[in-house]
């Protein structure tokens, strides 16, 4: 009896280890094939995949490499899984939008975007949203892209939350409505959309009535994701004591992160409060390189006040 039990626990051990065993190859195979999305700025560009070929080609659109992106995504095209193929689609249709990799193409764009549609993405129907909007690939029509639009936010998509919140608070193939436009950006914040987080900001701080408290609440939401329009707008908020304490020393460091990232406007802060030495040492000659590379950048005021100070 006590062999016979002996060799039962053995038995029923070696089964639990196969199963353990079993669990944690099918734990590496997902680990291994973790899907992945195009961000930028944490700001998602299309749907989580998981197949290989997709992977490889957001591995390489994140380092920057869009040649090897568009040679990947265009292997996963082919595949036989129509979310697969969509979300290739999806992911070809960015790159000739924004020139990424290959020359720009607004309607090749859109042809893609469409035949991921036609295949059930999400973020694709956003994607045409857009090209509705803005004329890209198509004739403009505003009805058409709040068509396409809210087939998107009812997949939730903040893309398509974003855009419609910024056609209320336009006016865009809808009436003027900031009230309706804050609850379409709130939905979008609420899935981490840091260009939502921005827009309730930039409300908060421009529609009556005015809340700086909360424009910057909002604002730093978004600055925390290297948003540098937030950025910007942290530093006037500082600059200007509205909501906070005026501090000259906090809206240089916010101008300066924001113009770091690029931002013409923020060089163009900057250059005055170093022209006027407030929140850094007084130091003309690096006001005006600022002033100049903003005037260059094509902002008016940089423009404005070069043309008044010859």
């Amino acid at each position: 009896m006590q062999l016979v039990a002996a060799t039962t626990r053995w038995v029923a051990l070696g089964a639990i280890w196969l199963a353990w065993s079993s669990a944690l190859d099918l734990l590496a195979t997902q680990w291994a094939f973790a899907a992945t999305r195009l961000e930028i700025q944490d700001e998602p560009l299309s749907e989580p995949q998981s197949d290989p070929a997709i992977q490889a080609g957001d591995t390489a659109f994140h380092a920057g490499d869009y040649r090897a992106a568009r040679e990947a995504y265009g292997r996963a095209a082919s595949a036989t899984a129509p979310a697969v193929r969509a979300g290739a689609l999806n992911r070809l249709g960015i790159l000739y939008e924004r020139a990424l990799g290959v020359a720009q193409d607004h309607r090749v764009a859109f042809d893609h975007f469409r035949r991921a549609a036609d295949l059930g993405n999400s973020y694709a129907q956003a994607n045409i949203g857009d090209c509705y909007a803005y004329g890209l690939g198509v004739r403009q029509d505003n009805a058409q892209a709040l068509k396409w639009y809210r087939s998107a936010a009812i997949q939730n998509v903040p893309p398509a939350f974003n855009a419609l919140g910024w056609a209320y608070l336009q006016g865009l193939g809808v009436p003027h409505s900031p009230s309706d436009a804050l609850l379409w950006y709130e939905r979008s914040a609420d899935l981490g959309s840091p260009n939502a987080a921005y827009e309730i900001g930039w409300i908060y701080g421009n529609v009556e009535p005015v809340n700086n408290i909360d424009a910057m609440r909002w604002y730093r939401i978004a600055a925390a994701h290297q948003h540098r329009e937030a950025q910007n707008n942290i530093g006037a908020l500082y600059e200007g004591g509205l909501g906070v304490e005026r501090d000259y020393a906090q809206a240089a460091y916010w101008y300066q992160l924001a113009s770091d990232a690029g931002l013409v406007r923020a060089r163009y802060q900057l250059a005055n409060l170093y022209l006027n030495g407030r929140g850094v040492e007084q130091d003309t000659a690096r006001g005006l390189e600022l002033m100049r590379s903003a005037a260059g950048g094509g902002d008016t005021q940089a423009q404005i006040w070069l043309a008044a100070h010859p």
